[in-house]
């Protein structure tokens, strides 16, 4: 429903428990392990799922949008 509303892809980690596993990467940056962010994201950060907007919704819900603002 997001992807259809914000016609943008979402991706969906493979780790469940973002904050733990944000507060490990910075710390492994404070400990000099990775040189920066972009570095740990791209060893540690993975995708199970790409979710794309779906054509039919995006255009149900561009026509919604358009029908309320016309009526407020």
């Amino acid at each position: 429903m997001k992807a259809d509303i914000l016609k943008k892809t979402f991706l969906i980690p493979q780790c469940s428990e973002l904050a733990c596993q944000g507060a490990a990467m910075l710390s492994a940056i404070g400990t000099s392990q990775f040189k920066d962010v972009n570095e740990i994201t791209d060893k540690w950060v993975k995708y199970q799922a790409e979710i794309h907007p779906a054509a039919v919704n995006v255009g149900k819900y561009e026509n919604w949008f358009q029908t309320i603002n016309r009526n407020s």
